[in-house]
């Protein structure tokens, strides 16, 4: 479900506040998860809603390419020891930092919701595959994360301090 989930956050236009909400519930996932349990908790009015037919047959057909397409690229048991170094608690902890950095409320900033989701997707693939390739990407999708997270950081708060000189310059102080 995390896997299909991400796709609405894969794109590079930031998706406002659907990303903080979207963000928190990827974090909740990967808590469930790495406490061990592997259903997902929904609120009585969300898992009492019965999707229709087209619903179903389009979520199981849209569905059904992307496992074919991710059986294209993931092999199944590949890179075994990184696979149980992370195990499934670790893709449960990249699941949860993935989700609180999707959560992030930036400005409005080029990529802000597409890299988290990839750290997510990643490690979503790499537990249904048992994939360490996949848990090496998600760990790498961390690592270009959070140095994109600095700079953006670092070029927001330059940005703020020139133009603070600046309009104290203009004000004449």
């Amino acid at each position: 479900m995390s896997l299909i989930l991400t796709l609405p956050f894969i794109q590079p236009l930031p998706t406002g506040p659907m990303a903080t909400f979207g963000g928190l519930a990827f974090a909740g996932i990967g808590w469930r998860l790495r406490r061990g349990d592997e259903s997902v908790w929904l609120p009585g009015r969300i898992r009492s809603t019965r999707p229709g037919p087209s619903t179903w047959n389009a979520f199981s057909g849209f569905g059904c390419a992307l496992l074919r397409l991710l059986g294209r690229v993931s092999r199944p048991d590949r890179m075994v020891r990184l696979v149980e170094w992370v195990g499934r608690r670790g893709a449960a902890w990249l699941i949860l930092v993935g989700g609180l950095l999707v959560a992030v409320p930036f400005l409005v900033v080029p990529l802000q919701n597409s890299l988290p989701a990839l750290i997510i997707f990643f490690a979503c693939v790499g537990r249904l595959q048992r994939d360490g390739a996949m848990y090496l990407l998600a760990l790498l999708s961390l690592a270009v994360t959070l140095v994109y997270f600095a700079l953006v950081t670092w070029v927001m708060f330059f940005a703020a301090e020139h133009s603070w000189q600046w309009f104290r310059q203009w004000l004449g102080h």
